[in-house]
């Protein structure tokens, strides 16, 4: 596959087949002449060079035995070092030093050399290396022939044949190597085997396949049949009872198992005794519970690859979890946690993750779990991954047909009765709603997720929920959340769930007026002759106390009179009644539906109308229940009394039109997918036929296109039907989406999901059987999709790009298969009129660039068919999810991820570089995350610190306490080493390099065609803060701009301002710059073949380059370049840290050893490791020094706290004994006076009992 395609890549490029057409028809027109036959071999040379580069890209080369031997890789490591030493011009660099002292090489040769010298010893590395090779030839032949020896006597054979034997193995085994790797075979099949030779009488080497599978066959001949003579075997005694061929062997079979089967009279003692064992039952049974020590085991063997889940990154979590020794894993992994929950297993992961990433253990939460496209690292907490993949898992299980999707729909179902609203809970606030729905799986997802504007909307058809029945209803909790808040709340649902309604018309009279006395007194349905259609959920019984509050809130809803202001109107037809009133009346006769049947209560009397008796009759006139009015009805004693009736009015649904031509069915799609097909172009009804035939007929022709328009942010696609005699049908139409969900593949997807889509409405009003269409597309991704096919779809739809389009392309494709309509997907090159004449095109390129015209086109259609931000759900994909308002159709982990710690991000921007609300607008985030992404884990940290002005600079330091010298510049000893000193350092030897890098940056710019307006203000506005000075060709002011670029210049200068000009070299940029170049390209008659987005992203990534190309010159400069100069320069700063220890000694506690146990000279002789971790242990020391006060503070209180403890105490006894005296402290009173009245008389001392409070006095 990989050879044919690297093939077609380069045929295409070449344009191979249409240079081979044009000959073609040279010859067929006997013109060829030289040139031509020139033009030929050329060709035929070409095609020979492409098929050779495929056969080496695809086909590993023979892979030939290198001979091995220790001498041997010395000696080419002598010539690695050799030519180190002469590319390093004969100097010494510390990587080569340390290959020579490996190799024993004397001290006179580590030394700086010149270059003939290093020449003249590389000479003599490579002929000692070929007299080592040669030798080692030597041995490997005498070793050959020693093997090959060997083996000829085992099999009395030649030596030369078995050297040829042993050679061929060798090169069928590396011949092999590389497709046994590519197939993932670790095991070889059998090559050689050692058979007896009758000739003579020895043993012989076969190692052809075909000789050693006759052989095994014939060797195992004797097996074949070694059961057919066994007992119930084909030929044996019992197989008569379990002859699949028998149809009485199943009944004997069970007897077997069940342990009645009677064998036959010669059955041997032995087959009794194994049907006596298949009686035997197991006694113990298995045990299915999944402990905690089960799935630690699962992930501890589980390899860990990114299929390991849905989102694909979360199993480093779980892994860890699983290395823990409490039931962590199994609360992260299925249970409903929240931040709290989490917080104990996060800091160690926050710690590990900071310490992997080489950030230290202060770094700012907000800044390592902001998205890359806010400047942070992007990681997620536990609780963001444990959400999120929840959201995956969610979705993933929604999307596909099974058990645990109808489980999670029924799940949801409740959820949505115990809200109790006809908006989808989803969509509800959870702070509000989520107490009083039943903690579960999908619920926790909600609660979660939709504080931070997170929302999982679905399809009409998919989730179910309750729909008023008359005009005017609504649900009685949306009442009752405006009324009432927290317990209230829950007490009042808890009411209404135990008496199973949802709506008011449910607790409504049939006429709509008032509330019924039964529902505000509690009492169920079937009190007022009502049943409900809903399995609720079960209710334990509900306090008195909580009735009086649902009482109180009907009351305040309707007043004491439980009169509805504003009554209920007509019925709708077709509404779900989930109450259903069972009570009909016709003149005077009462009639009552219940379960399965009718029955009829007489009247008390003989004109009596609202009055029956109890007694049920059975009801047989069923058509003149037609004719009856719903009525509901209450019970006082023996007799029945109807209060309310009702015509039940309904309101007629609207007649839906016949379906009479292809318009109409165009008319009854949905509005998405009427956006989707676009703005029709419809032709006269016999081209609709002359298409009709060529799809029947497999000529028909389906091309389509999309466009992005770079400046306005539209984005449109075209498509076009084609019959084979010109007949067509045509449209074209916005792409709705975000500004980022607006790409180039999201338009070429849409353009196809139209054709494919219009195709199916051709096919069902036509009714067409079997045909073929031939569709093109200038999108290679696209084309692949509908050549391919979506057989991993349930992992596609969470992780591909726009995965609702998909989906519609996937149910489409899946229709034209049902209906044996083949269609085939090819590629087209795309604005081939810019090559060519459009005659000279064939008939696909030329519809594609029509279409490309009409994509482009359609940027001017009416407001109606402008491009939209909100997309709703398709019913193809069932459910998505959404942030805010928009739809996220790509890459949901991404967006979730950075979602959830968005927020938190924005506020630290705001207090870190007061960027507000309208600031946040103008910055071009994207160009940010672009630029992080592509960054290295360690080169993000720094550039993130490099932002958020949290690199290590001395000015940090030394306001840290971290250095005790100064916040000078180390380098030019001028001034404090801020961050924005780093990159106007005055050092001389920083400045060069500076401008060195700052020439690579433009070139790199130049390279990406940057324009000439933003190049000059970008130096103007960019050198002074680099201490660069600008050159004599730099104009002062702005460039020379005019017109409406003038005014966007301004703006961007403006804006950029506003952000700050030093925050463009680490990221943060205008969106107007891009705004600019993609004017500039869109003017220019040969534009570049990249976008403006492109661009601004390239301009960023090498922005934020060029500035840690800064921060790595400066800690070359004070730390060293080398790894001797870093490891000299670091043992001098920990000793000068050890002296000033030695200087001013800090307090341990008593149990530490004293620092002068060595003395100062003896510890400065230490290596450097030693002395840092003895630095590290003094500072822990010290830390746990301070921990042991301050604790020891906290348990020993001051003498003053004391007094003013019993002075509290005595000052509430006092206001307690003047308080009003009641039953219980009166008791007590007298409890006390009598304690003390017995004292007094055990030991002699009397007082006089306390009769009442004392005076105040």
């Amino acid at each position: 596959k990989k050879y044919i395609e690297f093939i077609q890549k380069q045929f295409l490029t070449h344009k191979i087949a249409e240079r081979c057409r044009r000959l073609r028809e040279v010859c067929d027109n006997n013109e060829f002449t030289s040139e031509h036959r020139q033009q030929l071999f050329t060709l035929d040379r070409q095609v020979t060079e492409i098929l050779l580069g495929a056969e080496n890209q695809c086909s590993s080369k023979r892979q030939v035995r290198k001979l091995w031997a220790p001498a041997l890789k010395k000696s080419g490591q002598d010539i690695s070092y050799w030519r180190q030493r002469m590319r390093a011009n004969g100097l010494l660099l510390e990587g080569t030093k340390d290959l020579g002292r490996r190799l024993n090489l004397p001290t006179t040769v580590q030394q700086p050399l010149t270059i003939p010298l290093c020449q003249f010893y590389h000479t003599i590395a490579w002929k000692t290396y070929n007299g080592i090779k040669k030798q080692a030839k030597e041995y490997r032949m005498k070793f050959l022939k020693e093997k090959a020896k060997e083996q000829a006597d085992k099999g009395h054979g030649d030596v030369e044949k078995a050297i040829r034997q042993i050679r061929n193995k060798e090169r069928i085994k590396h011949d092999y190597a590389s497709i046994r790797r590519g197939y993932g075979i670790s095991k070889m099949g059998l090559a050689t085997l050692d058979v007896p030779d009758l000739e003579s009488r020895g043993r012989k080497l076969i190692t052809k396949a075909d000789e050693i599978h006759a052989y095994l066959l014939q060797r195992n001949e004797k097996h074949f049949s070694q059961a057919t003579f066994t007992t119930f075997g084909d030929a044996g005694p019992g197989f008569l009872y379990i002859d699949p061929a028998n149809p009485e062997s199943d009944a004997h079979i069970d007897e077997m198992q069940d342990g009645v089967f009677e064998p036959w009279e010669s059955a041997s003692p032995y087959v009794r005794e194994f049907l006596d064992e298949l009686k035997c039952t197991i006694t113990t049974e298995l045990d299915t519970t999944l402990h905690l020590q089960d799935f630690l085991q699962l992930f501890k063997s589980i390899p860990e690859n990114t299929a390991s889940s849905v989102s694909g990154l979360n199993y480093g979590h779980y892994r860890v979890l699983s290395k823990m020794d409490d039931d962590s894993i199994i609360r992260v992994l299925f249970d409903s946690c929240s931040t709290d929950d989490l917080i104990d297993l996060q800091k160690p992961v926050d710690w590990e993750v900071l310490h992997i990433l080489g950030l230290n253990e202060h770094f700012p939460r907000a800044a390592l779990y902001a998205p890359f496209k806010l400047g942070g690292m992007g990681c997620v907490t536990i609780h963001g991954q444990h959400v999120i993949d929840k959201i995956l898992l969610f979705v993933h299980h929604m999307r596909e047909q099974g058990q645990l999707k109808e489980a999670m729909l029924s799940s949801m179902s409740t959820t949505q009765i115990e809200c109790g609203t006809s908006t989808p809970f989803f969509s509800l606030d959870a702070t509000i709603w989520h107490n009083l729905v039943t903690k579960t799986w999908i619920s926790h997802i909600w609660q979660e997720s939709q504080p931070l504007g997170i929302d999982n909307k679905f399809h009409t058809e998919c989730l179910w929920t309750p729909k008023p029945v008359r005009e005017r209803d609504v649900s009685i909790m949306e009442v009752a959340a405006t009324m009432h808040s927290g317990t209230q709340l829950f007490q009042i649902n808890m009411c209404r769930l135990t008496l199973q309604v949802i709506f008011l018309f449910d607790i409504a009279s049939v006429d709509g007026k008032r509330i019924l006395l039964s529902y505000y007194h509690g009492k169920p349905h079937s009190e007022s002759g009502r049943r409900t259609r809903l399995n609720w959920p079960p209710i334990g019984p509900v306090p008195k106390t909580w009735w009086t509050l649902w009482q109180s809130f009907l009351e305040r809803w309707c007043g004491t009179a439980l009169l509805i202001s504003d009554p209920l109107g007509q019925w709708y037809a077709g509404a779900e009644v989930l109450t259903q009133c069972c009570c009909l009346q016709y003149n005077n006769r009462l009639i009552m539906h219940h379960k399965n049947g009718f029955y009829e209560f007489r009247p008390f009397a003989e004109r009596s109308k609202t009055r029956f008796h109890l007694q049920a009759y059975r009801f047989h006139e069923l058509h003149l229940i037609e004719q009856a009015k719903v009525v509901d009805i209450t019970f006082k004693g023996e007799s029945i009394f109807i209060i309310a009736q009702s015509d039940q009015n309904v309101i007629a649904e609207p007649r839906r039109p016949t379906v009479r031509c292809l318009q109409d069915l165009y008319r009854d799609l949905p509005p998405e997918l009427q956006r989707i097909i676009g703005k029709l172009e419809w032709p006269e009804p016999h081209a609709l036929l002359d298409i009709v035939d060529s799809v029947a007929t497999g000529h028909a022709m389906g091309v389509s296109d999309g466009s992005v328009h770079e400046i306005t942010g539209k984005a449109t696609h075209a498509w076009i039907l084609q019959a084979t005699n010109g007949s067509e049908i045509r449209g074209s139409g916005p792409v709705d989406g975000t500004q980022e969900a607006r790409t180039s593949h999201r338009a070429e997807i849409q353009g196809s999901a139209a054709l494919l889509l219009m195709l199916s409405l051709f096919i069902k009003f036509f009714n067409i059987a079997g045909g073929k269409i031939a569709t093109y597309c200038d999108n290679q991704s696209v084309v692949k999709k509908l050549k391919n096919g979506w057989t991993c779809w349930r992992y596609r739809h969470t992780k591909g790009p726009d995965g609702d389009l998909q989906a519609l392309l996937r149910t489409i494709t899946q229709q034209l298969k049902m209906q044996d309509v083949k269609q085939e997907a090819d590629w087209v090159k795309g604005h081939q009129d810019e090559e060519k004449v459009l005659i000279a095109l064939t008939r696909q390129a030329t519809l594609n660039v029509r279409m490309d015209e009409e994509a482009k086109n359609a940027y001017e259609f009416p407001v109606q068919w402008q491009t939209l931000t909100f997309m709703p759900v398709l019913q193809a994909e069932l459910c998505a999810v959404y942030i805010g308002d928009a739809k996220i159709t790509s890459n949901i982990h991404m967006s979730l991820s950075e979602c959830w710690h968005e927020r938190d991000a924005r506020d630290y921007l705001l207090k870190r570089h007061n960027i507000t609300t309208e600031l946040f607008q103008i910055i071009h985030w994207q160009s940010l995350r672009f630029a992080l992404k592509k960054l290295s884990a360690h080169r993000r940290a720094t550039a993130v610190k490099a932002l958020h002005r949290h690199l290590p600079s001395q000015d940090k330091l030394f306001k840290q306490n971290r250095v005790t010298m100064s916040a000078l510049c180390p380098r030019c000893l001028q001034d404090a080493e801020t961050n924005a000193h780093i990159y106007c350092c005055p050092n001389e030897e920083a400045l060069k390099k500076r401008k060195l890098d700052w020439i690579e940056l433009w070139k790199q710019l130049t390279k990406c065609r940057t324009a000439n307006v933003i190049e000059q203000t970008w130096r103007y506005y960019l050198q002074p803060l680099l201490g660069i000075p600008l050159g004599g060709s730099i104009i002062e002011g702005l460039p020379i701009a005019h017109a409406e670029l003038e005014a966007m210049l301004n703006a961007a200068v403006a804006e950029q301002e506003a952000i700050g000009w030093d925050k463009l070299l680490l990221g943060l940029g205008s969106n107007t710059w891009k705004a600019i170049q993609a004017a500039i390209d869109s003017a220019n008659p040969r534009p570049p073949q990249r976008s403006a987005t492109a661009w601004m992203n390239t301009a960023i990534h090498h922005l934020i380059k060029f500035s840690l190309r800064c921060w790595k010159e400066r800690n070359s400069m004070i730390h060293g370049r080398t790894g001797a100069e870093q490891k000299k320069i670091a043992l001098q700063n920990v000793r000068n840290k050890i002296s000033d220890l030695y200087q001013n000694p800090p307090t341990l506690a008593p149990q530490f050893r004293s620092i002068y146990e060595i003395p100062l000279a003896h510890r400065l002789k230490m290596s450097l490791q030693t002395v840092e971790q003895w630095l590290s242990l003094i500072a822990h020391q010290v830390k746990v020094t301070h921990h042991n006060l301050q604790c020891l503070l906290r348990k020993h209180k001051p003498i003053q706290s004391h007094f003013r403890t019993m002075r509290r105490e005595a000052r509430a006894q006092a206001k307690e004994r003047t308080q009003a005296e009641t039953p219980r402290k009166k008791h007590s009173r007298e409890v006390q006076a009598a304690v003390r009245e017995m004292r007094a008389k055990i030991y002699g001392k009397k007082r006089a009992p306390i009769t009442g409070p004392p005076s105040k006095k």
